[in-house]
This record gives structure tokens, sequence and C-alpha cells, in this order.
């Protein structure tokens, strides 16, 4: 076996696992342009184009019908980058065919001598291919979102007959914003079953709220909208990415209610200016037909109701509502309605999400005293900000489903109700656009006020973290000793803030 031989099946490997790695870059960026661009931006990103070293043995993206797509696609598209670049060395084989018929002795001379020049041009040939499977992948993915949105398209329409076709003792419940829309989710859903029994609300579970996920919850779910005498609840949790979006939910939803929870830059990057964010997230508004409760104490919310005229009521929430508030590490009292509300969750500012959702559910008719003890009984939120008492006596608090800056900022200010010692481990905050910079400056600067030590996991504005914090700031790739032994130190009265979504070797040290 000649070594050419051996070079090109080597390559012809790298090429499939090259051709998995962006599968799996795609995959996790839902096969969307914008969060691809947005991730490029990134540190990690600029790995995109080497991935022969940083990818991991062999990347291994989700199986799904849209990957064999792709892949099939990227395939055929590499193997006619082949054949175009390998006109060359066929040219050669027909002509080593042809001199070797007509002079077997001359021939097979002429065919040695070409053999060295076909073999390099081969492997050269694979090289060249398989640095440009990002390109054939980017086009396989453009190429799926004609039957994809074909497929989309009929879902939707399907969804939305099921709703036009429900039992109208169905309310429709919508909720969105940039922050705040799952603990807001959960808040409400509980305060419903607790007054309606547990059958008595349809929900979308975890992060599950793209209007594909949406429809399919629906269409799973058709017995729940059928004719039913007791009350039902319909809760949406939307999210979204571009203009559109929302609306294509508020038109198969049809909502009489919707909560409205705060914009800021996340995804600013996505959505192009915060300009774009404010009329996408505000489609939710414009498709309810009843009653639309809104933070007014967002500036961009704000403004925006006061420009725009829409056909529900609109029903402006501010935190102040809240009297008599007293915030603990472990929970938060308050009192609205004349009565003396706990919420059993860490962070004073799930009180803001807590009164939208409190306000909505005494305008269809749970008295606040009902309320009362509905909330009292909350269970613990495990995908926002949660908390662990550790056996070695500190506390854990757990913010790593999602980052945005007023979550991330809401979560460091919760660390002035610990006495002891403060550790905030996090990553980077993703497609802020022109904004990254400016909020993570105001992130250091609140660490920095806290006397937080702060242990970051990626290099984009470490710079600027060492600069605002100064000894307090670590790499944590170069520091991680550092970071066992102070963990190892801790004790009660102690707390350490996860923010964001950490490595595994992180989270597993938390186990």
């Amino acid at each position: 076996m000649s070594i050419y031989l051996i070079i090109n099946l080597l390559l012809i490997i790298l090429t499939l696992r090259t051709i998995s790695w962006h599968l799996q870059c795609w995959q996790i960026r839902e096969y969307r342009f914008d969060r691809l661009k947005a991730w490029l931006n990134t540190q990690d990103g600029k790995q995109f184009f080497i991935p022969w070293v940083s990818a991991g043995i062999w990347p291994r993206p989700k199986l799904s019908f849209r990957v064999l797509l792709i892949s099939v696609f990227a395939i055929l598209l590499w193997m006619g980058a082949l054949i175009a670049v390998m006109i060359y060395p066929l040219m050669l084989a027909v002509e080593c065919s042809i001199q070797y018929k007509m002079d077997p002795v001359g021939g097979f001379q002429f065919c040695s001598a070409q053999w060295f020049n076909k073999s390099w041009v081969e492997t050269l040939a694979l090289l060249f291919a398989e640095r440009l499977i990002w390109l054939f992948v980017g086009l396989s993915v453009l190429i799926s979102n004609v039957p994809v949105r074909l497929k989309k398209l009929h879902l939707f329409y399907q969804a939305g007959k099921v709703i036009k076709n429900a039992d109208q003792n169905i309310t429709r419940i919508g909720i969105t914003g940039s922050y705040g829309k799952s603990s807001t989710k959960e808040l409400l859903v509980h305060l419903l079953k607790s007054e309606f029994g547990k059958d008595a609300v349809l929900y979308n579970p975890a992060n599950e709220n793209t209007e594909v996920a949406i429809a399919r919850l629906i269409l799973s779910n058709q017995a729940f909208f059928k004719s039913s005498l007791k009350p039902k609840f319909l809760v949406i949790e939307t999210g979204a990415y571009k203009k559109g979006e929302i609306g294509t939910v508020a038109k198969m939803i049809q909502p009489q209610y919707s909560i409205l929870t705060g914009l800021n830059q996340q995804h600013v990057e996505l959505f192009g200016s915060i300009e774009k964010t404010r009329e996408a997230k505000f489609e939710l508004a414009e498709g309810t037909s009843k009653t639309v409760f809104f933070n007014s104490d967002n500036a961009y919310l704000k403004a925006i109701f006061n420009d725009q005229k829409i056909t529900a009521t609109n029903v402006p929430i501010s935190f102040k509502a809240a009297q008599n508030l007293k915030a603990s590490a472990h929970k938060t009292d308050f009192e609205e309605y004349g009565q003396r509300f706990t919420l059993p969750w860490p962070g004073e500012f799930f009180v803001h999400n807590t009164l939208l959702a409190l306000e909505l559910c005494r305008e269809i008719g749970i008295s606040p005293a009902n309320l009362v003890l509905h909330l009292e009984h909350l269970p613990p939120l495990d995908r926002a900000l949660s908390l662990t008492e550790k056996p070695q006596g500190y506390t854990l608090l757990r913010d790593t489903y999602s980052a945005n800056p007023d979550g991330v900022l809401s979560a460091i200010d919760h660390l002035k109700n610990f006495p002891g010692q403060k550790i905030f481990v996090s990553i980077p905050l993703r497609e802020l656009g022109g904004h990254a910079e400016t909020v993570h400056e105001q992130i250091f600067e609140k660490l920095a006020k806290l006397e937080v030590e702060v242990f970051w996991e990626k290099s984009d504005f470490a710079e600027l973290g060492k600069k605002v914090l100064g000894e307090n700031f670590h790499r944590l790739d170069n520091n991680f000793e550092l970071f066992e032994a102070k963990i190892k130190s801790l004790k009660a009265g102690d707390v350490v803030l996860l923010e964001s979504k950490l490595s595994q070797k992180v989270l597993n040290r938390f186990k």
C-alpha cells in the first residue's frame, strides 16, 4: 500500500469528521445563519474553520431527518468539488490507457513516470475539498430550508386549526420578553394549577418556546382542547430571534391575555438593533384580544406602549406595587392587595415576575387570599436562580439556564444577602452586538463593588475584567487549582454563584 493511498484514506476520514463538526455547530445554533454569525465573533467561534484539533475526537450531532438531509447534500457537493479538481489526474489516466494500448512497453514507462504526479494531485484535491466543507455544509443548510419551511407552514396551519376549533372555556395566555419568561410562566402555571387543578393547565415545558415546539405541543395534546365544563388554560412562553416569529405564535394561539416581562440587549446581535427587538416582542401584545400586562419599570416597554396603540387593554405593573418588601437569602416577603405574600425563591428580582402573574390571576377571578396560599407552596425553580446548601456549609446559587444582562446583574445583587466570601463563576454573555462591552463593564463593576472574587471561563472580555477587578479576577483555564482551593476553603455564610452555560468540568465540581 503506497504512502499516498494511506494519506488519502486519512483525509477521507478527516473529511467525515469535519462534516460532523460543522453539522454539530449548525445544529447547536438551530441552523440559523444569524446565530452562527454571532458565534463566529467570539473566541470559540474562531475555531469554526480549523476543527482539526479543537473539535474533540469525533463530534456527534443529534441524529434527525434534517441532519441526514444536510449530510447527503454536503457529501454530494464535496464529491462534485473532488471531480472538478481531479480532472487532471483523470485525464492522465485516460492518456495512460491510450498509450498502453498503443505501446505496452512505452505506455508502462509513461504511466510510471506520471503516477507520482497523479498521486500528489489526488492528495491535494482531497485536502482542498476538505477545507471547503464549511461552505458545502452551509449551502446544504440553505437548501434544506426549503423543505423545512414547507413542513413548518403545514405544522402551523394544523396547530392553528386545533386552536380555532377549541373549546371556548380554554383561556389562552402568551408570555414573552428578553428575560424572565420562564420564571413568570412557572409562577403562573403553579398558581393556575393550585386553583383549578393540574389537568386544567397545558404549557410548554423548559425552554421549548420556538414556533415549531409550540405547534407540536398543541398537536400532541388535541384531547386537551375538546369540550369541557371546567375552565382550562393554555400558557405559552414564546421566544424569538427575529421579527415575525412571535407574530406567528400569536396568530397560532390567539391569546386573550399576555405578559411582557421586559426588554434588554439580549439577542440584539440577532435582531439587528434594540428597536427591532422591541417590534418583535410587541407582536404578542398586538395579537392579544383582551388584556396585556407589562413591566412598566422597563424603559423600552414603557416607551413602546406609549408610542403604539393595541386592541387589548394594557395594564402596567411596577415593582413599586410590592409594599414592605423584605428579602433574605432564601425568600422574599412583600405586601399587595392587602395581603402578605411570601415568595420562596432566592432573589427579590423575582417579585416583579410574581406581580405580573398575580395580577393576571386576579383578573381571571382568583382571590388574593387564595393566591397567598398558593404562592407559599411554590416549588423550587430549577431553570433559573436556585439555591442549595452544601454539606461544607456554604451556599451554592445556580443560574446556569440562560444569561441576559438584567438577570445576571440581579443575581449578582442577591449576593449582598450573604455575609461571607463571595465567588462568581461565569462565561461571557453572547449575542449582545455593540452593547457587549458596556454590559460586561457593568457586570464587572457591580462585582467589584461587592468585592466578589471572579473566575472567568473564556477569554472574551477577560482583559476588561482584569482591569476592573484587578487581583479578584482569574481566568479559570489558567487557575483551576486556585479555584479548587478556594471552593475547599468555603464555610457557612459564604456563597458561590454559577452563572450562564458553564463547562461540564466546572459543573461536575459541584455535584
